[in-house]
């Protein structure tokens, strides 16, 4: 396993903010401040993502996360190849 260096940095979303559309690899996620986020990757679903949690994402294709919480939204990202 090696990490893709391009993405393992931290990610930060005001609200009603979103990251711009990728393709992503396996992902391990660490949640610095935490609140509701819609991932589109496999299908729109919205989820409450709780601070100091990790978090499993398989890898899917045209991936946006939005933050649709009140609050700012803080991860860290790791893409594994």
């Amino acid at each position: 396993i090696s990490v893709n260096p391009t993405w393992n940095r931290p990610i930060a979303l005001a609200p009603g903010e979103r990251t711009e559309a990728r393709d992503r690899l396996d992902t391990a996620v660490y949640v610095i401040d935490g609140g509701s986020v819609r991932d589109s990757c496999g299908g729109a679903r919205k989820e409450t993502r709780e601070s100091t949690s990790g978090h499993w994402l398989p890898a899917a294709s045209s991936c946006v996360l939005e933050n649709v919480g009140p609050e700012r939204y803080r991860e860290i990202s790791v893409e594994l190849k």
